[in-house]
């Protein structure tokens, strides 16, 4: 349910009359949402509000590049609140 609901958060962030929503609901998410915002990235109407949300919920700035997001979630998606997440530059 909740896999279903984040889709159509993401898929709602082209719609620009519903993105302040759906960029409040996701980043609400937090990490169960980054999958699917890294999967965003490769949507040009998607991008940069994509890009937008996972540098929020990550406190992390990458390019707006899916695979080097992929490599960094791979990388800390395990790391426990509270831990250092490992910086990719």
């Amino acid at each position: 349910v909740e896999e279903e609901a984040t889709r159509r958060d993401v898929s709602a962030l082209a719609r620009e009359e519903q993105l302040a929503a759906a960029r409040e609901r996701l980043v609400r998410r937090g990490e169960t949402a980054i999958p699917r915002l890294i999967g965003a990235l490769t949507e040009p109407t998607l991008r940069d509000a994509a890009h937008d949300i996972l540098c929020q919920i990550t406190s992390t700035r990458l390019p707006a590049d899916p695979a080097r997001w992929r490599t960094w979630w791979r990388a800390n998606r395990d790391v426990g609140a509270g831990e250092t997440r490992i910086v990719s530059r």
